[in-house]
């Protein structure tokens, strides 16, 4: 499963890049949801712990290559093309590396004794697969638009991705509630992506 959110991802970013930016943002979310329900498969398994820290490394690379490589090649498509914004692309690449070697050497805090839930210290980079095609949607009818909430959008996330916001870890609860808005998204972005709004 986590292969198949890289996947996705690197063929969102190619579609973008031929410029289906509504179908790259598609693969995205579908990237987003992998990795979001890759961790929950994994501890329904009985793993050794050569499995576990090895499923961790791959968690690690996936989520570097699908929310920042891969994000940053969709923002680009969607019009950071200058000088200034090829920097801004990079450095959302950049932003979401340090912020997984972070996490990777820190992990996040956990939860205190007045039950308040664990916290990431940053912005998971998971949630480029929300931040970008939520954005996405002030540029279905216009590329001004589009450009505009790539280049905010982009450089909020990455400095959040990189900040010492605390971040709650998302219960099991909210999983149906991201799984809606994926569903959502995806949607809107499919019926933009075939001319259909």
């Amino acid at each position: 499963m986590t292969l198949l959110g890289a996947a996705s991802a690197l063929c969102g970013a190619l579609l973008a890049i031929r410029g289906r930016v509504s179908f790259g943002l598609v693969a995205l979310v579908v990237a987003g949801l992998c990795d979001l329900f890759d961790g929950v498969l994994a501890r329904s398994l009985v793993r050794t712990p050569l499995e576990e820290r090895f499923g961790q490394r791959l968690d690690s690379l996936c989520d570097a290559v699908s929310f920042g490589a891969c994000g940053a090649l969709i923002l680009h498509a969607g019009g950071l093309q200058g000088p200034a914004e090829i920097a801004l692309v990079v450095g959302f690449a950049l932003s979401a590396i340090w912020r997984l070697a972070y996490f990777d050497a820190v992990g996040m805090e956990a939860a205190d004794a007045g039950g308040a839930p664990a916290r990431f210290v940053g912005l998971p980079t998971t949630y480029v697969a929300l931040a970008l095609p939520l954005a996405g949607l002030a540029g279905l009818h216009s590329p001004a638009a589009l450009y505009w909430a790539f280049l905010g959008t982009g450089a909020l996330v990455a400095l959040a991705m990189i900040s010492p916001l605390r971040i709650p870890k998302p219960g099991r609860k909210t999983y149906p509630v991201f799984l809606l808005l994926a569903l959502g998204l995806g949607t809107v972005h499919v019926l933009a992506g075939l001319g259909k709004l």
